[in-house]
C-alpha cells in the first residue's frame, strides 16, 4: 500500500531540508552570491523571451511587433500579481522554517506547486477565452487584435 505524503506518519518525520544560509553569520558577499546568481539567471531568461519573441514578430511585420506591444498590459498584470503570490509564498514558508515547522514548511511547498499549477491552468484558460474581450476594452481594433493571437 502506497501511503500519502500527508499522512500523520510522514508528517511527523524530521526531513532534513537544503543547506541553509545564515543570515546573521555568512560572509555578505556568499550570502549575495548565493541569492543573486539565481535571480539574475532569472531575469536573464526573461529577456531572452522578450528578445526572442520580438524577433519572431519581426519577421513577421512591424505591425506584429506592436501587437506585442498591445498585449503587455495583460501580461504585466499577470506576471505582478505572481510574482505577490510568490513573495507571499516565500514569506510564510520562511517564517515556518524561522520557528523550526520543517514539516508545516515542507507541506507549505507542496500545497503551493499544486496551487501555482492550478492557477496556471486557470489564467491560462482564462486568457485564451477572454483575452479579445481584455484587448478591446483597452481600445485595440480587431486587426490589432488578431496580430496578438499570431
Amino acid at each position: 500500500m502506497v501511503q500519502s505524503i500527508y499522512s500523520k506518519k510522514n508528517l511527523n518525520r524530521k526531513y532534513k531540508l537544503s543547506k541553509s544560509i545564515n543570515l546573521t553569520k555568512n560572509p555578505i558577499w556568499e550570502l549575495l552570491r548565493k541569492v543573486t546568481i539565481p535571480a539574475s539567471v532569472g531575469s536573464l531568461f526573461q529577456t531572452f523571451y522578450n528578445l526572442v519573441d520580438t524577433w519572431f514578430a519581426g519577421r513577421i511585420s512591424a505591425e506584429a511587433i506592436g501587437a506585442i506591444a498591445k498585449s503587455f498590459p495583460i501580461y504585466f498584470v499577470i506576471i505582478a500579481v505572481g510574482v505577490g503570490i510568490v513573495a507571499a509564498t516565500n514569506s510564510c514558508i520562511g517564517n515556518l522554517l524561522g520557528a523550526k515547522k520543517n514539516n508545516k514548511a515542507s507541506l507549505f511547498i507542496a500545497q503551493s506547486l499544486i496551487f501555482a499549477l492550478i492557477t496556471s491552468i486557470v489564467v491560462t484558460l482564462f486568457g485564451l477565452n477572454a483575452s479579445d474581450f481584455l484587448l478591446t476594452v483597452l481600445g485595440y481594433d480587431a486587426a490589432g487584435i488578431a496580430l496578438t493571437r499570431e
